[in-house]
């Protein structure tokens, strides 16, 4: 890995942002959509709406990045919010994309496996880029602003929990709510792996 910091840092943070950003394109449309799987997130919000909104699951997820990103304009100022919407931009499309690829498997406990983890690997290589595609982590910053005496991760527990929750109630079956538990669970531990194993934290880009 030590060869990667001879690299351009420009050039190793946007391809590893591309290639988090595509994982996560892939793993909603190619295991959860069409499992039903709302796995936290504008994503799962997205999954869960698109039962009763005639709108893809990748211009729902933009829509609804929106108000977030002009609220982190005024609080973290421009750099970072570009970045963001560039992310998010970007994420939307790439999901829009794939939107017409068939489901590679209607077994929702196979989806949820391998639909977390490939988000896992998504993840680290999105760490790994200083990159972001708004969604949970946004708003999660957003809201610690506001209610300090929360962490960011605890945050991001209480909207993929309430996440969860909705997509119950909506499709009025708690297994799809236990599915988006084991996705969100194997996507934190093959993130903590690969985070470990790889030291991200090490090779951080700014």
């Amino acid at each position: 890995m030590r060869y990667l910091k001879r690299v351009d840092p420009r050039i190793l943070r946007g391809l590893c942002t591309m290639g988090g950003i595509l994982l996560y394109a892939l793993a909603l449309d190619l295991f959860l959509v069409g499992n039903h799987i709302a796995a936290g997130g504008l994503s799962g919000i997205a999954v869960v709406l698109r039962q009763y909104l005639p709108l893809s699951v990748g211009l729902m997820i933009y829509i609804m990045n929106v108000p977030s990103l002009f609220a982190a304009l005024r609080v973290y100022g421009g750099k970072f919010t570009v970045w963001t919407i560039v992310g998010a931009t970007i994420y939307s499309g790439i999901t829009e994309l794939f939107s017409g690829c068939p489901t590679l498997t209607q077994d929702p406990l196979a989806a949820a496996v391998f639909g977390g983890a490939i988000y896992g690997v998504g993840m680290a290589l999105l760490t790994f880029g200083n990159g972001s595609t708004g969604g949970t982590d946004l708003l999660s910053r957003l809201f610690v602003k506001k209610f300090p005496s929360m962490s960011v991760g605890k945050m991001c527990i209480v909207i993929d929990g309430a996440v969860i929750l909705l997509a119950i109630l909506s499709f009025g079956n708690v297994e799809v709510g236990l599915y988006a538990i084991l996705t969100i669970f194997v996507c934190s531990c093959v993130y903590s792996r690969l985070q470990t194993g790889l030291h991200l934290s090490d090779y951080h880009l700014s």
